[in-house]
């Protein structure tokens, strides 16, 4: 009776955590302080920029002690980095937890519906909660990165001109931050409104470095960085640095343009088998029933996904050459 009331307690408890889980992900709880900064931020006009990256908290604001040692780990740290420079707006926190109860949820429903093994129902548990959702935030911010790369040689086009026409290199920060669109528009707008907060130039430059990890990016701080300490003609050296940008952004258009088809020939390559035995299964269900359980089978099949999986990493090295 005793262990009943004990499994009975521990299963409202987990309930309670996880209603309150629910209740602290979704309800968008906010103090006080935020409420009056998210007023201010709206009565202000708003801008070319978005403000949500100056308004987005970090993992362990208001949050207890324990739990915000949890969340400051460098892990936990670097994937709140990853969906901060992804541009989704969903908060890490509803992410990951989104991602533990639809882990949980596939396990359970392989499990009790499906009726296969813990360990297949473990991996394609962590497939479909964990690895999917994190190749979806690496695809985001892989897709805004390369459009931050195509923007950067016209934003630092519109920052000479105005440093030429006599402007500071802040004035020509906050131009290009009204002037050009997302995402180029909402990191410059992000250093120049940490520039007006009192920031130096070079270090809210830098922190957009750490941010992003964009190598071009990193040539216009050096540079920065070199004409502070030394001097010289910034605005030539920016123009320079500019063309050589767009010449590069150029050049790898056009090895992706002559490698189209080896990569599209690789897709069709790595997709084909998959559909075959798809196509076999949907046209004659019982076809492998002679052979589902001849161990022989397994290994080679299992040969075969390794095989696939080495082809698929092999041809996108050789055709996604990084410029």
């Amino acid at each position: 009776m005793q262990e009943m009331l004990l499994v009975y307690g521990a299963g409202v408890a987990a309930a309670g955590a996880f209603l309150a889980g629910l209740y602290y992900v979704f309800s968008g709880l906010r103090g006080g302080d935020q409420k009056i900064v998210d007023r201010r931020l709206g009565e202000l006009a708003k801008p070319a920029w978005d403000r949500a990256t100056l308004r987005r908290r970090s993992l362990s604001r208001g949050k207890s002690p324990w739990l915000a040692a949890v969340l400051e780990t460098a892990s936990l740290r670097s994937f709140d980095n990853l969906v901060a420079t992804s541009g989704i707006r969903m908060p890490t926190e509803r992410i990951l937890f989104l991602a533990i109860v639809g882990t949980a949820a596939v396990f359970e429903l392989l499990d009790l519906v499906g009726g296969y093994n813990l360990i297949v129902c473990a991996a394609a548990a962590l497939m479909l909660g964990i690895v999917a959702p994190l190749l979806f935030v690496l695809h985001a911010r892989r897709r805004r990165m390369a459009r931050i790369v195509n923007q950067l040689p016209d934003a630092i086009d519109m920052l000479v001109r105005s440093m030429r026409a006599g402007h500071p290199v802040a004035t020509g920060v906050g131009l290009v931050a009204r002037e050009m669109g997302p995402p180029i528009g909402t990191e410059f707008g992000a250093v120049f409104d940490e520039m007006s907060y009192g920031i130096d130039l070079r270090q809210a430059f830098e922190k957009m470095s750490q941010r992003l990890h964009i190598l071009e990016l990193d040539y216009m701080i050096a540079a920065m960085r070199i004409q502070s300490s030394t001097g010289g003609n910034l605005a030539e050296v920016l123009a320079a640095l500019s063309n050589v940008m767009r010449d590069k952004v150029k050049l790898r258009a056009k090895v992706r343009a002559l490698s189209a088809e080896a990569r599209f020939s690789g897709l069709i390559l790595a997709a084909l088998p998959v559909l075959v035995v798809a196509g076999l299964l949907f046209l004659n269900p019982h076809y492998y029933d002679a052979a589902r359980d001849n161990p022989l089978l397994k290994a080679v099949l299992a040969g075969a996904a390794a095989l696939m999986l080495f082809g698929i990493v092999l041809v996108r090295r050789i055709v996604n050459i990084r410029i």
